[in-house]
């Protein structure tokens, strides 16, 4: 009983130490492909379409759900891709028109086909796109 109230406040002390926010998350603009990744409590769901140049309508699209981790401004999704690491950051100066402080998961470089380099804004960053 002691070894599971021990369990207990530890996974408590590392949920609440998450600065990432849940919900989705999009890639934006300049390819032919389209992340969508939307982080929940413990599960994510990844959406991954990939397109030829003006084929966007046959284009191939990857699913997946599974768990992820966090600690403070970083994250771990473990895709049958392979693992991906991000951080929580703000964007600063860009193209796209957004506040500096704007903050995004930016994916670290990996064999992860989906995720490697990949800057994912919350939903709530790119409605502000939208007006």
């Amino acid at each position: 009983m002691r070894y599971l109230y021990l369990s207990i406040i530890f996974l408590l002390s590392a949920c609440s130490n998450c600065d990432i926010p849940y919900g989705e998350y999009k890639s934006f603009g300049g390819t032919e492909s389209l992340t969508t990744l939307i982080l929940n409590s413990e599960t994510y769901t990844l959406k991954f379409e990939h397109w030829k140049p003006t084929g966007y309508e046959n284009r191939s699209t990857l699913n997946e759900q599974g768990k992820w981790l966090c600690s403070g401004p970083e994250v771990e999704i473990k895709t049958k891709n392979g693992n991906a690491t991000a951080e929580l950051k703000e964007i600063g100066e860009n193209p796209l028109g957004l506040p500096i402080s704007t903050k995004a998961l930016i994916f670290n470089a990996s064999d992860n086909d989906m995720l490697s380099k990949t800057i994912l804004y919350s939903g709530k960053s790119l409605k502000l796109l939208e007006e």
